[in-house]
């Protein structure tokens, strides 16, 4: 049985929407289910019956909490992203019934004694509830649910997130991002996408600039990190995607810079063609990305893919894509790393590499 299912399952069972929904996700995250029901005893009809916040939605809130949230009141991150998954849940649950208060849900005050009997007569709360309880559990299960058989660099990023910030800037520095930036040759009102953005390091460089930047990365905690960091821009949406489908319709970016993107994927050549799919014609592609090497501990630490790539490898793939003239050069940047478990270092050149779409 899904934990939607059971929610359903146990709001048949006489249990109120929050129960239900407190009833089927808290003992997934270490909630004892008796407690979990007993939590929500309180929150059925919008809080005892006073038509406030849907109960399924208070359920939902609770359980996001549990999942984001910690004991520690000096956690301001921990915080800040409790209130970015709160708030997405709001915004989809607004988005599918227009609002989250039980009594415009129902469209009857059911705080008074007359719209408590009308709800009853007319089996609102037979007929309504249990649809705002299933939706709540599937919009929950989805922001739960783990990619499914995701890629172990998938899991890596995941874990890491919180403190990629600091462990790239021991990886390389800024000078590639200008340079990367530069060569985007970006207008006022581009559309530009950081692809593989990780926690912004290049969408931090745009924040700034007159242009719409659309971050995407395979990693949730990545992209909620990038929100926390960013959520005083305006110029910025966010979109979790794999490299070989894009969440974006084909010629609708102005230009696409992929930094470090291209060792964690798996087939390059889809990857590549992909970001010529959604170029608009003239568009600009920047690579930036390591040169060929052969340091193991970055494959198996690290959870790089490839190891590196040859400049005639990147132009080989750049032409098949369709790009008819690309374009690269080495910087004076360096990827430095170094092994947790050998001595082996690494101090890798990197490589910028650019092309236009034609049209």
């Amino acid at each position: 049985m899904t934990r939607p299912d059971e929610a359903l399952s146990l709001y048949h069972s006489n249990f109120n929407c929050c129960q239900s929904i407190l009833g089927a996700f808290g003992p997934y995250l270490g909630l004892e289910k008796s407690i979990a029901l007993k939590m929500g005893a309180g929150f059925s009809g919008g809080m005892a019956f006073q038509g406030k916040t849907c109960g399924a939605v208070t359920g939902a809130c609770l359980i996001l909490g549990l999942v984001k949230g910690s004991d520690d009141p000096r956690n301001d991150l921990a915080e800040q992203l409790t209130y970015i998954g709160v708030k997405e849940f709001l915004e989809t649950f607004r988005e599918k019934f227009g609002t989250t208060k039980c009594s415009k849900l129902l469209n009857t005050n059911i705080s008074t004694s007359e719209g408590y009997a009308h709800a009853q007569e007319t089996g609102l709360f037979k007929k309504l509830c249990p649809v705002l309880v299933e939706e709540a559990a599937l919009i929950l299960e989805k922001m739960l649910q783990p990619r499914q058989n995701p890629a172990p660099s998938l899991d890596y990023f995941n874990t890491i997130a919180f403190q990629w910030d600091t462990m790239r800037g021991n990886f390389f520095g800024n000078g590639l991002r200008e340079e990367a930036i530069t060569r985007a040759a970006l207008t006022e009102g581009s559309v530009v996408v950081d692809l593989g953005a990780g926690s912004g390091f290049i969408t931090e460089g745009l924040s700034g600039m007159p242009v719409q930047i659309i971050a995407i990365d395979q990693s949730p905690a990545m992209l909620d990190v990038m929100k926390l960091k960013f959520r005083e821009k305006n110029n910025i949406s966010y979109k979790s995607g794999s490299a070989n489908k894009l969440p974006l319709e084909s010629d609708s970016a102005d230009a696409v810079i992929a930094n470090m993107y291209l060792h964690h994927v798996e087939n390059p050549r889809e990857a590549i063609q992909e970001v010529y799919r959604i170029l608009k014609p003239g568009g600009r592609f920047i690579l930036v990305d390591m040169n060929e090497h052969d340091h193991q501990f970055l494959i198996d630490e690290q959870f790089d893919i490839w190891k590196g790539f040859s400049h005639e490898k990147i132009l080989s793939l750049m032409r098949n894509a369709g790009f008819p003239a690309p374009q690269i050069h080495d910087l004076k940047e360096t990827c430095c790393a170094g092994s947790n478990q050998t001595c082996d270092k690494a101090s890798i050149i990197v490589f910028l590499a650019e092309a236009c779409k034609g049209g």
